[in-house]
């Protein structure tokens, strides 16, 4: 996978938003935020901060789609309190919701930084 992929989960906010603006200081150009159920809206708030922050002027586009998941194991709660895997009788298949996000910049256009006068 590309270096400039990231794809978006449980971390907080504000950890994307900082590789964003890592890979912005690199020189990339192009950043793609992918996602999947949940985090999807995540996603959306990552670009939007970054977009106010940090990638003025950027272009994105948006891909969505869905993914099937076969499910053929389940978790329960075991005897001694832990979670453990059993297969299911009859498997099934689950859609998922996915999407992409291209995020297109200029070529050098590097982080500005802000400095106090008379310091």
């Amino acid at each position: 996978m590309n270096d400039n992929v990231i794809l978006v989960g449980r971390k907080p906010l504000m950890n994307y938003v900082l590789y964003i603006t890592a890979l912005k200081n690199e020189g990339k150009t192009e950043v793609i935020l992918k996602a999947r159920g949940r985090s999807i809206s995540k996603a959306f708030d990552v670009l939007e901060m970054s977009r106010r922050r940090v990638l003025e002027g950027w272009e994105y586009s948006v891909v969505s789609g869905t993914e099937s998941k076969s499910i053929e194991e389940k978790r329960v709660m075991g005897p001694d309190n832990e979670w453990i895997m059993t297969k299911l009788d009859t498997p099934y298949t689950k859609n998922v919701s996915t999407i992409e996000i291209v995020i297109k910049g200029k070529s050098q256009d590097k982080l500005k930084t802000s400095t106090k006068d008379g310091i």
